[in-house]
C-alpha cells in the first residue's frame, strides 16, 4: 500500500526528501516534480561550479528539460545541497543559481512551489523574504517528527549518493577456491566439476533457469564451484547481455534475450530487438526487487573473482544502477570497470550514456497513484508560515 506523508513546514519536507531519494544529497540540485500537491519523482544533477551566467542558464535549462520528461508534472521545488556557509548574513548559498533555476521553471510552465537551500550551517527558502542571519538551524531538519514517521514506513536513507560501490569482504580462502576452479574451467569445461558443467551445457532454457536460481540464492551461499561457473558464463558478451536482461525484467525477457542473441549469431545484424532495446533504456520498467538482488550477487561476485574475470560483474553494476537512476554510482562502477579493461565495450557505452546526462526511457515514466489504495500518515506539528507539500511514496 503507497504511504502518502504529509510535510506542512521546510524543515518537514528537507527531512522527507532524502527518504524519497534514498539518499542524502551533498553538493547537489534535486528537482521535485509535483503532480498537483502530490510528488511524483526527484531528479539530481551535481550542484554546478561558478560559472558566468551564460553558463549557468545553459545548466539550468538543461536541467528543466529533464524535468518536462516527466508526464503531467505541473509544479517543481528545487533544492541545493552545499557545503557552503551562510556566514553572519542573510545572504542564501548558491542564491545566483537557484533564481536562475527558478526563473528557468517559471518560463517553462511550471509552478515553483518553494526553493530551498540546505548549507552547512542552517536551510532557507530562497523564496522566504525573512531569512534570519545564518538562516535557520539544521537541528529542525533532524528534529522534524517527518524522520519518525519515515522510519516508521521503513523509508531509508544511504549516507551518499553513489550508494554501496565497495566490494564486501571476502575469505581470502574462498577467492583462491574459486581462482582456482576458473583456471580450470578455461583449460578444460568439462572437468570442472557438476555445478561448473551444469552451467556449460547451455541449451536454449539451461541459461535463464541457471540465472533465475542465481538470484534466489544469498549470495555469500554460492559455493565455490557455482561462482566461478557464473563467472566463466558472464565472460562471455552474449551470456553477460542475457543475465543482465533478465537479473533486470524477467526470466521470460531473459529466454527472449537469449533467442536474439542465438539468432544474431545465425543470422547476422538484423533490426533492433525488444532486448535489445532495453539496453539502451528504452521499453518497460525493469523490477527494482530483481535489480537489488542482482546488485547484491554481482557485489558477491565481483569480490570472489581474480582481477582478469571481475570486469564483466562490475560492468553489469553500472548498468543495473543506471537502470534504477542513480547515475552517480553507475559511473563509479563504470571507472572500476574501465580501471580493469580500457577497452571493455559494455562499460564504455554505460560510460557515455552517463557522462551524456541520458537517463533510461522508463525513469521518467512515473505512473498515477490509485488514491483508494493510500495511506495517509500526518505528522502532529502546527502549520508554519511555509508552503505546504505533500509527498508519496
Amino acid at each position: 500500500m503507497p504511504t502518502v506523508i504529509k510535510a506542512d513546514a521546510g524543515q518537514d519536507f528537507l527531512a522527507l526528501l532524502p527518504r524519497l531519494t534514498g539518499y542524502q544529497p551533498r553538493n547537489s540540485v534535486v528537482l521535485v516534480a509535483f503532480r498537483g500537491r502530490r510528488t511524483c519523482g526527484a531528479i539530481r544533477f551535481d550542484l554546478p561550479d561558478a560559472a558566468p551566467l551564460a553558463v549557468l542558464r545553459r545548466f539550468a535549462t538543461s536541467m528543466i528539460g529533464m524535468l518536462c520528461k516527466i508526464p503531467d508534472v505541473d509544479a517543481v521545488v528545487p533544492v541545493a545541497y552545499t557545503d557552503e556557509c551562510f556566514g553572519a548574513t542573510d545572504a542564501v548559498p548558491q542564491a545566483l543559481f537557484m533564481d536562475v533555476l527558478v526563473h528557468r521553471a517559471e518560463i517553462s510552465g511550471f509552478h515553483v512551489r518553494d526553493s530551498l537551500c540546505v548549507a552547512a550551517d542552517g536551510w532557507a527558502s530562497f523564496l522566504d523574504p525573512d531569512v534570519p542571519a545564518g538562516g535557520h538551524p539544521l537541528r529542525q531538519i533532524t528534529a522534524s517528527p517527518v524522520n519518525g514517521l519515515a522510519d516508521v514506513e521503513g523509508m531509508g536513507v544511504r549516507a551518499d549518493v553513489r550508494g554501496e560501490t565497495e566490494l564486501p569482504a571476502v575469505d581470502l580462502a574462498r577467492t583462491e577456491q574459486v581462482a582456482r576452479r576458473l583456471r580450470r574451467l578455461h583449460d578444460d569445461p568439462a572437468s570442472a566439476g557438476a555445478g561448473a558443467a551444469g552451467a556449460c551445457e547451455l541449451a536454449d532454457l539451461a541459461l535463464p533457469e541457471f540465472l533465475e536460481h542465481l538470484l534466489a540464492s544469498p549470495p555469500d551461499e554460492l559455493s565455490p564451484e557455482i561462482v566461478a561457473a557464473t563467472l566463466w558464463v558472464l565472460e562471455r558478451p552474449l551470456f553477460r547481455d542475457v543475465a543482465v536482461i533478465q537479473w533486470a525484467f524477467s526470466a521470460e525477457m531473459g529466454l527472449q534475450a537469449l533467442d536474439d542473441q542465438l539468432s544474431w549469431l545465425e543470422e547476422g545484424p538484423t533490426d533492433e530487438t525488444e532486448t535489445g532495446l532495453l539496453l539502451w533504456g528504452e521499453g518497460p520498467r525493469p523490477d527494482p526487487e530483481r535489480i537489488d538482488a542482482a546488485i547484491g550477487l554481482l557485489l558477491e561476485l565481483a569480490a570472489c573473482a581474480p582481477r582478469s574475470a571481475r570486469v564483466a560483474p562490475v560492468t553489469m553494476l553500472a548498468w543495473l544502477s543506471w537502470a534504477l537512476g542513480q547515475s552517480s554510482r553507475a559511473a563509479e562502477f563504470v571507472q572500476k570497470a574501465l580501471e580493469l579493461d580500457p577497452e571493455y565495450g559494455l562499460a564504455s557505452l554505460v560510460g557515455a550514456m552517463v557522462n551524456g546526462g541520458r537517463l533510461p526511457e522508463w525513469a521518467f515514466d512515473v505512473p498515477p497513484v490509485d488514491e483508494s489504495t493510500v495511506h495517509h500518515v500526518t505528522p502532529r506539528r502546527p502549520r508554519d508560515h511555509l508552503p505546504r507539500a505533500v509527498s508519496g511514496r
